[in-house]
């Protein structure tokens, strides 16, 4: 909201130097939204959505990236990371022992034409801390692309908990984000700004 789109007034600060040009992905153009990340079939989605009109017409951020969210959504291939400084260890009791277990789970749970990939399982996987906060025992939540796991035990830095393989994904409140905690994670520095 409340987003100068006046070149007149969006030129001051390219003149000044506060930006590298018009292109910069803070600026609310055209080449700063596409180097931002937005998809150019979305941009001109959301363009006809808008309709022609005269009048000054008030849009919001958040319906303008969330049709570039629909658009990449299409195509995008699913990966789970997790914050390896605020992070919460689940142990799957009933998981298997060995560093070397995997199930085969596709890229795009609605497009299985993107392929599969094996994804790593253990008996101890780390959470979000955030997404943790609130479990409590005999609460049932999902790990994405393994199954329902059973919390059997709550504590303040840990979890405990049994892995049921025929459980009810659709019954769980929680469905979480995970990765298996093995000596063989990647570390991944991100940058945002």
């Amino acid at each position: 909201q409340n987003t100068i789109l006046s070149k007149r007034k969006l030129a001051w600060f390219v003149q000044e130097g506060h930006v590298t040009g018009w292109d910069d992905a803070r600026f609310p153009t055209v080449r700063g939204v596409v180097r931002r990340g937005m998809d150019v079939m979305a941009l001109r989605r959301f363009m006809y959505s808008q309709g022609a009109s005269r009048r000054i017409v008030n849009m919001e951020w958040s319906k303008f990236w969330a049709e570039n969210k629909k658009e990449i959504d299409k195509r995008a291939k699913r990966f789970m990371a997790i914050d390896r400084d605020s992070n919460v260890t689940l142990t799957v009791t009933n998981a298997p022992s060995s560093d070397m277990s995997f199930v085969t789970t596709a890229y795009h749970p609605k497009d299985a034409t993107m392929g599969k990939r094996v994804l790593r399982i253990a008996r101890d996987v780390l959470l979000e801390t955030v997404d943790a906060k609130g479990i409590v025992v005999d609460e049932e939540i999902v790990l994405m692309r393994w199954g329902v796991v059973k919390i059997t035990k709550v504590q303040e830095s840990s979890l405990e908990g049994i892995f049921v393989p025929d459980g009810n994904v659709k019954a769980a409140k929680r469905k979480l984000s995970w990765i298996a905690n093995t000596t063989a994670n990647t570390t991944i520095s991100c940058l945002i700004t």
